[in-house]
């Protein structure tokens, strides 16, 4: 219930901040479309009187409720852990989804909408009085041209943006107040949205030119209505100038209202959260070791992880209550929890890893079975001992319980039609198994494993360090001498993540590297370099007392002495 809170306060943030920010799209539409070089100032106050007057925006409600509704669906998915798309089929399989075909409804739904406002604010004249229909009003098509391009250019976008788009949230490396980071992003948005609107408009104008009549009457049918077809007919319909420009400015609008909900998400959810240490009486406040333990919620995790090293990484008067024992009691509940969930979450990864690196053992051919099975004979020595004429010596005298035993011969079972039948199959799902289209399609990937373990690594980075910062802080801030007793084992976990990322580092050079595998293996590796010097440098004269295998303190020796092992 806590987490959900947390989540829920911090997309309605998010929905605040994207529908005042929707003021600076609508202004740049209204301004770009009235623009009056004679008359500057009525083209000024008029603009700034359309965009906040109140009738506005309770038009724009409905836009508001889908945005709403887009946002609340992205934080669900950032609320469980992505799945794991071992083949290209399985990630197509993903692709179709009740989630994704409700957020691409949503999304046309607002394409359609955002023209259909905006050009009813800025008075343009969607209905015409009809030529063939005295006293009747028909759609223009005009507007039919600008509305089917907004519903293009979210479905565009939708593609390109959301659905082919890995879906993570990125902290900030350096902390900012969150006004800081929304002025300093947003004004880049404008720029990145005028050029990448162009791209849907090259797609859409050839589109609209072959299936003009289709759509014409597609509106017709929905709206029960007639559409007053333009004058100038064929493609140089779509070659005025009002028309582009108008449909310029609308798909620009769309990519920044979408692109502000990305960067308030992003922005709101990646803000530290603050996590209780200990757990006081009648507070429902989460604890910390708690939160690093939510393994199904992993924005929960991350924000866990996250406040642990800017708690590690701030002043001594912050931290002081992990190194605290318990009253009555005197036991480090708040450092036992901590430890024992970080160092789980290091010891899964390290699983991980030794997973993807195990080699499956060859398996051995069975021993053929032979054809035909003879039974020993049994019957000579029988006979012999009958018949024979030389007297039996004491050895011989022997108890003889076999009564003339057929000779058993089991023959080969001929094969039915039904073997040969399997035969064919087995030999046949071979041959697929082997087709080079089909392995591409359904075969794994090998480099999957590889790239969905690095790309959950960004909380082990925090942890690695942050579990480095209080070891080496403990020296002169623990006064009872709680992390001591665990700094043998943190050594130990800490050497063994290395080893393990050596080994990912071999098998990863067999696959073709993506920038995001390099970036985050990069620097998962410099931070677990830089928390080994941190603990070698500061229990560097007492590295030998510890409780250390030869291998791994020949290994802290050498960063003792500044190199690496």
């Amino acid at each position: 219930m806590e987490y959900n809170k947390i989540i829920f306060s911090r997309l309605l943030s998010s929905f605040l901040w994207t529908v005042a920010l929707q003021v600076f799209p609508l202004l740049l539409y209204i301004l770009l479309t009235n623009f009056d070089v004679l008359h500057p100032k009525e083209w000024l106050v008029n603009s700034a009187s359309i965009v906040f007057n109140f009738g506005t925006w309770l038009s724009l409600m409905p836009i508001h409720g889908l945005i709403f509704a887009i946002g609340y669906i992205m934080s669900l998915e950032h609320k469980k852990p992505a799945p794991l798309m071992v083949s290209r089929f399985k990630f197509c399989a993903n692709i179709f989804t009740k989630t994704n075909l409700i957020k691409f409804f949503m999304y046309v739904s607002v394409g359609i909408l955002v023209p259909w406002i905006y050009l009813k604010l800025n008075n343009f004249e969607m209905w015409l009085e009809c030529r063939e229909l005295s006293g009747s009003y028909c759609l223009n098509e005009n507007s039919v041209f600008l509305v089917a391009c907004g519903a293009w250019t979210a479905a565009y976008y939708f593609v390109r943006y959301d659905l082919l788009v890995e879906k993570h949230l990125e902290f900030p490396i350096i902390r900012q107040l969150k006004f800081l980071q929304i002025r300093y992003k947003f004004l880049n948005i404008f720029d990145i949205c005028l050029i990448s609107s162009i791209v849907p408009l090259f797609y859409y104008l050839p589109i609209y030119m072959w299936y003009r009549v289709s759509i014409n009457q597609l509106f017709e049918f929905v709206l029960a209505t007639t559409v007053e077809p333009m004058i100038v007919t064929g493609f140089t319909c779509i070659l005025r100038i009002s028309l582009l420009w108008h449909s310029w400015l609308i798909a620009t609008s769309f990519f920044a209202i979408m692109k502000t909900l990305d960067l308030m998400i992003q922005i709101h959810f990646t803000e530290r959260c603050e996590f209780a240490l200990i757990e006081q009486p009648n507070s429902k406040a989460v604890l910390l070791s708690t939160a690093l333990g939510e393994n199904n919620m992993p924005i929960i995790q991350h924000l866990a992880c996250y406040d642990l090293y800017i708690l590690a990484m701030s002043q001594k008067s912050t931290r002081w209550q992990i190194f605290t024992l318990s009253q009555p009691g005197g036991h480090p509940h708040t450092w036992n929890a901590i430890l024992s969930e970080s160092l789980k979450l290091i010891e899964s990864f390290i699983n991980e890893i030794e997973t993807i690196c195990k080699v499956p053992e060859p398996v051995k051919p069975k021993s053929p079975v032979p054809r035909h099975i003879h039974v020993r004979d049994m019957t000579v020595r029988h006979e012999e001992i009958i018949t024979g004429p030389v007297p039996l010596s004491p050895t011989t005298k022997l108890r003889n319980l076999v009564e003339h035993p057929a000779k058993v011969e089991v023959k080969e079972r001929q094969k039915s039609a039904m073997d040969e039948f399997r035969m064919k199959m087995d030999t046949l799902m071979e041959k697929i198994k082997h087709n080079s289209v089909i392995h591409y399609i359904f075969g794994n990937k090998p480099d999957a494993e590889v790239c969905y373990l690095l790309s959950k690594s960004q909380p082990l980075i925090w942890v690695v360090q942050s579990i480095a910062e209080l070891s080496a802080n403990a020296l002169h801030e623990d006064q009872f001498g709680i992390v001591l007793k665990d700094l043998p084992l943190i050594i130990n976990t800490l050497l063994q993540l290395k080893y393990s990322l050596d080994k990912l580092g071999n098998i990863q050079n067999k696959f073709h590297k993506r920038d995001d595998d390099i970036c985050m293996k990069a620097a998962l590796k410099s931070a677990l370099k830089r928390s080994l010097y941190r603990i070698a440098i500061a229990y560097s004269d007492y590295l030998t007392d510890l409780p250390l295998s030869s291998e791994n303190l020949s290994c802290m020796q050498n960063f003792v002495n500044f190199k690496e092992c």
